[in-house]
């Protein structure tokens, strides 16, 4: 006959919520047959009640642990790190890298914790070790490259830490995160000046991650006040749907229609050579060119630009970074720089590539849309441009609102087409998995061409 539950375990299960096939996982657990009953609360991520089963069994936790199948070692160090269990977090972690689960490895907030525990306990060389292990997996980590950076300042290893440091700032000039921790380097190798230029960018772009920006200001000596004064002309308030609909209609700029009448824009093409997209390898393709000159507002902001391509691949996960491309409209060759996301694990071809075949050149008409309030008293169901491709203006928002700047002279950039899914032209092209836009911002004085995405 099996052993009655503790009072403590079967209160633990009572009280956990509703998860599938509950009533035959209790009986299980009542029944004796304790690792079926148990492997429910591992599937529904109730680890406080497989922690109590496995007390129960007679069984260590990381014996228990050692039973979970790939893959659940790494959620349950997670989970783990969450509550303050970091010795069986760690555990759990470091069986998760045994077992080579590479998904897992690409979970930032498992590995952060992981490697903020190590370098509590002064393991700097294991987390040295450890995050290039990752970054081998996966060739864009930068919370976990800033974690190795650390452990190479405790070890006094200033000219790998400034390298690394220099390296991923390079691929993500956006990440105020970054340009924070690069001001705490920069403060402690005695770098003042590229301290002073990292406190300028975090003052533009801001700092996110709270803990990170009171270590930056304690660093630097700037007190939270000083530090919204000086913030305070760069904040964008966060995102109200209303508020950004306000915005836009206010300034909303131009949509593209197909129009069989001689225009200077067109759908298609191949005007410009393209290079491979750095993930998938497929050409990145020209999906509309635009006369720059022949739109007067964006001609005034862009006197040095003419033919201006809105661009991309639909055939990888890559298009969800930041892509950097120096535009020559004198040879029709677009070049790219730089792209803020690892083309390692977003880079793999969808099976049905390529998605979008050869696009005839067909003319483009632009439609300009007449500026109101919204919403409009008159016109109460005024539209937003959720599925319009639309160019000039002011962007329409979906996540954070937020200036951009040139990763070359690092002036602000102009914003000039928001590329969504094209509605009424042919053939249709899915942007950003049918949802969202690609922004295409540009830089006049260096040629630079920068697409950001934001999908809801």
């Amino acid at each position: 006959m099996a052993a009655p539950l503790p009072d403590s375990l079967l209160a633990l299960v009572k009280e956990s919520p509703p998860i599938p096939q509950a009533r035959l996982q209790l009986q299980a657990l009542l029944d004796g047959d304790l690792e079926s009953g148990a492997r429910a609360y591992v599937r529904s991520g109730l680890w406080h009640v497989w922690r109590e089963i496995v007390r129960f069994r007679g069984l260590s936790i990381p014996e228990g642990v050692e039973e979970l199948r790939r893959g659940e070692e790494a959620s349950f160090a997670l989970w783990a790190f969450d509550n303050g269990l970091e010795e069986e977090g760690d555990f759990g972690y470091r069986l998760s890298l045994q077992r080579h689960v590479r998904e897992k490895h690409n979970d930032p907030e498992t590995n952060v914790l992981f490697l903020d525990h190590r370098l509590r306990l002064g393991q700097f060389e294991e987390v040295i070790a450890t995050v290039k292990r990752i970054e081998d997996e996966h060739d864009f980590v930068p919370d976990e490259i800033m974690r190795a950076v650390r452990a190479h300042l405790a070890l006094g290893q200033t000219d790998e830490a400034t390298k690394k440091l220099t390296a991923i700032r390079a691929r993500n000039l956006d990440s105020g995160e970054i340009w924070a921790f690069t001001a705490i380097a920069s403060k402690k190798t005695g770098d003042l000046a590229m301290a002073a230029v990292a406190q300028e960018e975090c003052v533009r772009l801001g700092i996110f991650d709270e803990a990170l920006e009171r270590e930056f200001l304690d660093s630097l000596g700037i007190s939270p006040t000083e530090w919204e004064v000086l913030r305070q002309n760069y904040k964008f308030p966060a995102l109200d749907w209303e508020a950004a609909a306000r915005t836009w209609w206010r300034n909303p700029g131009a949509t593209l229609k197909p129009t069989s009448a001689p225009s200077s824009h067109w759908f298609g093409g191949e005007d410009y050579r393209m290079p491979a997209c750095p993930g998938c390898g497929l050409p990145i393709r020209q999906w509309f060119l635009l006369d720059i000159r022949a739109i007067e507002p964006l001609a005034k902001k862009l006197p040095r630009w003419s033919a201006f391509p809105l661009l991309g691949c639909v055939e990888c996960g890559v298009w969800m970074g930041r892509h950097d491309y120096a535009v020559d409209p004198e040879r029709m060759e677009v070049r790219l720089l730089n792209v803020a996301i690892s083309t390692k694990d977003y880079g793999e071809r969808f099976r049905e590539s390529p998605k979008v075949p050869p696009i005839p050149t067909q003319f483009v008409r632009l439609e300009w849309f007449p500026p109101r309030t919204y919403p409009d008293e008159e016109e109460p169901d005024t539209e937003t441009p959720w599925n319009s491709l639309h160019l000039g203006g002011s962007p329409y928002w979906v996540q954070l609102p937020q200036d951009y700047y040139c990763p070359q002279c690092r002036r602000k950039m102009v914003f000039v087409a928001a590329m969504t899914s094209t509605t009424g032209f042919e053939p249709y092209i899915p942007i950003n998995n049918e949802s969202g836009f690609q922004y295409h911002w540009a830089c006049n004085d260096c040629g630079i061409l920068s697409v950001i995405a934001q999908w809801t």
